[in-house]
This record gives C-alpha cells, structure tokens and sequence, in this order.
C-alpha cells in the first residue's frame, strides 16, 4: 500500500519537538535566592512621661525659710533666735538704722556665721527685697570702710584698731584735725580744718599710724 504522507508527518513531528523544548525554560534560580518580602518591624511603644514633682506650698516665706533651714541643718545662737526666720527678720529690721554703714555693720559689728549668711541670702529677697544688694555686698565684702576718730595702726589684718592701706573722705567737718605717721613717729602728713565740706586722704603701706580727731567718719574710695 502506498502512504504518501509518511515522511513529510514525520518532519513535522520533528519540527514541532525542536521548536517546544526551545520554548521551555529550563533556568534554575541561583542558589540562596531569597524571594520573599521583608518582615516589617514593629514599632516600640515610647515610654510614659515622667509626672511632674509637685512644688510644696508654704503658708507663710517664715515656714518656707524655717524649713529650708531644717532641711539644711543651718544653726543659730537660739539664745536669740528662735528660727531662721527670726534672725533674718532682725537683720532686716536693723539695716535702716544703720543706714549708710549697713553693710559693713551687717559684715564686721554682726559678723554673720556660715549658716547665718546661707539664712540671709536665701531670706532676704522675701523678706527685705530692697536691702538685698547691700546683704550680698556685705556677705562678699565688696562695700566701704568706715572709721571714726581715734589712733590706727596701717596694716590689712582687720584687727580692731587697725586701718588698711588707701584712700579716705570724710565730709561735712568742723575743727577737724588728722595726721599720718611714720612707724617711728615721725609726722608725715597733717592738717587741720576749721570747716571743710570734704577731706581726702591717702593713707600708705609704709604709713606706721593714722590719727584723727574730731572729723567724723572716714569712709574708704574704693
């Protein structure tokens, strides 16, 4: 029998084989290849905020002081003073009265303690506002010296009966005399003045002593 067709189904077999296995993709993903999507992290919760302190509430700026003082362990000549509050309330009570030597009668006549200047520096702005400039340069010694009629030895201890090296006025005197010494005794300088509006003089290191009378109060220029 004749089959005509035979050969020519048979290269088409072929051809249809050749063009599938072209058509299939045979690639292998490389090796450690990780497809997968990344995992999303979750956020970290933010802490709580910390509550605010509560300030205490004082009835009074005495119980405010008294309990810093307490707290502080500050101590005071309680023959005197019954609290911090007391002390310092005297001290704002007698800064008037001594008027323009303040300061230097508020850090030499008084003299405060450690725990006494705490006191002031913490109590003053409460209790006398308008005297805290002078506490604080008292406290710091940064103020005027003053003394009065009498015979000084020149020298820096600060000693009673001592006046430290530079420069004086005094002002509105009557029969005012004043004179420097050297430390044998010799007159270096002297004057005396009827009436004078001011006096100015400049006391030196090398001076022995300085005497003045009837002429007030000498106060230093810086």
């Amino acid at each position: 029998m004749h089959r005509p067709c035979t050969a020519a189904a048979a290269l088409l077999a072929s051809l249809t084989l050749a063009l599938t296995g072209c058509a299939t993709d045979t690639t292998e993903p490389a090796a450690g290849a990780d497809n997968a999507k990344p995992a999303t992290k979750k956020a970290e919760p933010a802490p709580p905020p910390e509550p605010t302190p509560e300030l205490p509430v004082y009835d009074t700026e005495e119980q405010k002081l008294n309990e810093l003082a307490a707290e502080k362990g500050w101590e005071f000549d309680y023959t005197l003073y019954e609290t911090a509050a007391d002390y310092v309330n005297d001290m704002c009570a007698s800064l008037p009265a001594w008027g323009d030597e303040a300061a230097e009668t508020l850090a030499e006549a008084q003299n405060p303690t450690e725990d006494e200047a705490a006191a002031l520096r913490a109590g003053i702005p409460d209790f006398c506002p308008d005297w805290e400039d002078t506490v604080i340069k008292a406290l710091e010694g940064d103020f005027p010296r003053t003394f009065h009629d009498g015979t000084y030895t020149v020298n820096t201890s600060g000693k009673e009966g001592t006046v430290a090296p530079g420069t004086y006025t005094v002002t509105d005197v009557q029969e005012c005399y004043w004179e420097r010494t050297a430390p044998n005794g010799d007159i270096i300088d002297n004057q005396f003045a009827t009436a004078a509006q001011a006096i100015t003089v400049t006391i030196a290191s090398t001076d022995g002593s300085f005497t003045a009378r009837g002429c007030g109060g000498w106060k230093s220029q810086g």
